[in-house]
């Protein structure tokens, strides 16, 4: 079979999106099947309409050829703005197209105006395939709002890692303690909004009775804006020589944070899954989230989970942890039994065969 797989930009992107994407289509191309990648360029979002008139996406959906040179094309949702006229307005004879869907545009924390222009592109998208395929319960209860009952939803949730091995977290020693060293706080995601991390550094800064360090792994470059705001926030509250950037982490290195740090804290403010806290879960590191998007769906509404944006809730939880080590060595206990019902990769990339 012949696939074409449409995308934002470079399949190698480090974000739990692109890697489901990357991991879907190395299984594909491990079965036999031959997969291309459109690689659409990133526009601003109202500009993006324009790409209805790029040469590859007019000869798949628009042109009056009777052989198109593929049996099925995937399209990841994020690229809604660009394709959704194409697919809108496409042939008869183009073959059945798929949408993967992350995360809806609309059901973001983005302004009214914006929403209202997502929501009628999003729809027109989402009611034009053949096939829609989400990451999560909640996602398609979003989904099934904006399509028309006839429309297939299959769920398929990502898997719990990318890491070829997985040695459970192994708790603070009591000589760690003895010694009074910091307990490490650690998180990964982009710096954006959406990833709440103003929300985490409120928390922290009335922790400072409290001995511990915060490492932040991800881009700082999506949103530069937002990271100004942030090294503001850390400056203001006295926590510079307690917070460190380390960029983007990945394979190794990134398994390797998160065997050397103790509590893995998720202060995103939406999320359509959750890669990441299923990554740190299957490390046996205890976790604090807010209760929001499929962040309860992940962990099974176990866990520290703090009310959406209950900033002095996700605090009291992160006090308890940091402070008492045999209360965390038992929310990792915890986060082991999480990560035993999480679905593998192997098992997330059979929706697709």
């Amino acid at each position: 079979m012949k696939i074409l797989f449409i995308i934002y930009g470079s399949i190698n992107q480090i974000s739990g999106g692109y890697i489901y994407d990357k991991i879907v289509i190395d299984f594909l191309k491990a079965k036999g099947n031959t997969v291309d990648i459109l690689e659409l360029k990133k526009i601003p979002y109202l500009f993006s309409p324009v790409q209805v008139f790029n040469h590859r996406l007019m000869k798949l959906f628009l042109s009056r050829r009777k052989k198109i040179f593929y049996d099925r094309i995937i399209i990841d949702e994020l690229t809604h703005p660009s394709v959704f006229l194409s697919v809108a307005f496409k042939r008869k004879n183009t073959p059945p197209v798929i949408t993967l869907v992350h995360l809806l545009k609309y059901s973001e924390p983005i302004f009214s105006f914006l929403r209202i222009i997502a929501l009628f592109i999003e729809k027109i998208l989402l009611n034009c395939s053949d096939l829609i395929i989400v990451n999560s319960l909640s996602t398609a209860q979003i989904v099934k709002k904006t399509v028309r009952s006839k429309i297939p939803v299959q769920i398929c949730k990502p898997g719990k890692n990318t890491f070829d091995e997985v040695k459970n977290h192994a708790s603070r020693t009591k000589a760690d303690e003895a010694f009074n060293k910091p307990v490490l706080l650690f998180v990964t995601a982009n710096v954006i909004p959406r990833k709440g991390y103003d929300l985490l550094i409120l928390a922290l800064s009335k922790l400072l009775d409290l001995n511990w360090k915060l490492k932040i792994a991800g881009n700082e470059a999506v949103d530069k804006h937002y990271k100004k705001k942030i090294d503001k926030l850390i400056l203001k509250s006295g926590m510079s020589d307690r917070v460190t950037f380390t960029g983007v982490l990945y394979g190794r290195t990134l398994a390797r944070a998160y065997h050397e740090c103790d509590i893995f804290v998720y202060p995103t403010r939406f999320e359509a899954y959750g890669i990441s806290l299923a990554e740190a879960a299957s490390f046996g590191l205890p976790y604090v989230a807010f209760r929001c998007g499929a962040i309860e769906e992940v962990v099974q509404k176990k866990g520290l989970l703090a009310g959406s944006g209950d900033v002095a809730g996700f605090r009291r939880h992160l006090r308890k942890l940091i402070s008492d080590p045999e209360f965390r060595r038992n929310m990792a206990d915890l986060s082991l039994e999480v990560s035993r019902s999480l679905p593998t990769w192997e098992e997330t990339v059979e929706c697709f065969g």
